[in-house]
């Protein structure tokens, strides 16, 4: 019975080691899924305990528990091939300090196998705490990050699996000295692989964080431009209007004066497009967001774009004028961008929504689109050249507020939604 809960504590380790780290999400359907799994499982691995005993099994695990699991993963919830397996090699180096802790302090009872297992079985939930707050989100930055660099970090985790179980399973070479030299292999084999994946993960992470700031802040300079550039147009305008101001009124009195009503009317409202054209348009009480926003919509109405607004900013807002700049201007160039391509202009429309409620910030920003976009981890991605810095620079800036994104396509209608 002990050795029984010791197999599936054992079991459910390396299953929510890999749950963990291809970052499955717990819901009612995965969640049944899971359970479903393990319990078959189980009950098929008991089955072949009994009728074909311990040693068949041992010799078969890679063919009864891991390949099933691989072939789970990468069906049921669609995960790559090579990420599953970088998965699963590296759980399975994973119950290596579990079974060694075991293994170590059975040896102060005669190396009692009972108290191995119970010991494994004791320090089985502290050591999943460990992974999955220190070494879980490495691993999925990792997957996410490059094909290329999880097919090179594979060959450590894959290459000790074969040495252990051609070492310790199909051969009796290290079975002799198994407290010894397994563990001294393991902790070393072990200690190198942690120590690799930090040194690696955390330059990586800085990288990344580099690129992001550097990404930023090419936004931001360009946001300024945009800034600028509309506060000089309005100024520029402003001079014309004035020093033209004492012809127009000249023109509209000689209208007047003959009592051609109509063509006073029509040059006041060519006047006043002109003028409309050129202000900086009132949508909130935030001068910065006012300023990307005239920007960025005369932009798209002068590509036949409807633009619909429902903007409540405050000047007092706790986030960034800097910041606002990033995400509006991003989101609205990736909107007129997609809209652009549209050939029927009455389908162009963009609604722009920004709205404060509960203490926060909520922003939702869609368009129509044409043709399909492609999603990885989430994230929209496109192969066109120097596209697809904005999505990043959105989501860099929303995590620096510790907020909430997501961006989403249904029906020809693209989403994205902001709580900051």
């Amino acid at each position: 019975m002990l050795f029984s809960i010791n197999y599936l504590s054992v079991f459910t380790y390396g299953l929510l080691i890999m749950i963990f780290f291809l970052d499955i999400k717990m819901d009612k359907k995965n969640f049944i899924s899971i359970i479903s799994y393990t319990f078959i499982s189980f009950i098929f691995h008991i089955f072949i305990y009994f009728y074909f005993g311990e040693q068949f099994l041992q010799k078969s695990y890679p063919f009864l528990v891991h390949l099933p699991l691989l072939i789970f993963f990468c069906v049921f919830f669609k995960k790559r091939f090579d990420n599953v397996l970088f998965v699963l090699c590296t759980a399975y180096l994973l119950t290596i300090p579990r079974r060694w802790i075991g293994d170590l302090i059975s040896l102060t009872f005669h190396s009692d196998l009972r108290i191995a297992a119970i010991i494994q079985i004791i320090v089985t939930i502290p050591l999943l705490i460990l992974i999955y707050k220190y070494f879980r989100p490495y691993i999925i930055k990792v997957i996410i990050s490059s094909d290329v660099k999880i097919r090179f970090l594979l060959i450590i985790p894959s290459v000790y699996y074969v040495f252990s179980y051609l070492t310790t399973v199909y051969t009796q070479l290290l079975y002799t000295s198994r407290i010894v030299v397994v563990g001294i292999v393991t902790i070393v084999a072990t200690s190198t692989l942690c120590y690799s994946f930090i040194v690696y993960f955390n330059e990586m992470e800085k990288r990344f964080e580099l690129t992001n700031e550097q990404n930023i802040l090419a936004v931001q300079i360009s946001a300024l431009h945009s800034r600028v550039e509309a506060m000089k147009q309005a100024e520029e305008r402003a001079i014309i209007l004035r020093h033209d101001l004492r012809h127009h009124l000249h023109l509209i009195n000689g209208y007047l004066m003959t009592d051609n009503i109509k063509k006073a009317k029509s040059y006041l409202s060519e006047i006043e497009k002109n003028i409309y054209e050129h202000v900086i348009t009132k949508y909130c009480t935030n001068e910065a967001v006012n300023l990307i926003l005239s920007s960025y919509i005369n932009m798209a109405r002068n590509e036949g774009i409807t633009v619909q607004t429902q903007v409540s900013i405050s000047e007092t807002c706790e986030i960034a004028d800097m910041d606002l700049c990033v995400i509006l201007a991003n989101a609205i160039e990736n909107a007129i961008h997609a809209c652009i391509n549209i050939k029927d202009s009455t389908d162009r429309t963009i609604h722009i929504s920004c709205l404060s409620k509960n203490q926060k910030l909520l922003i939702q920003i869609s368009n129509n689109f044409t043709g399909v976009v492609t999603f990885k981890n989430d994230m929209p991605v496109t192969e066109e050249q120097n596209h697809g810095f904005g999505t990043t620079s959105i989501a860099a800036t929303v995590q620096k507020y510790n907020g909430i994104y997501s961006f989403t396509a249904e029906e020809y209608v693209f989403k994205l939604n902001i709580i900051l």
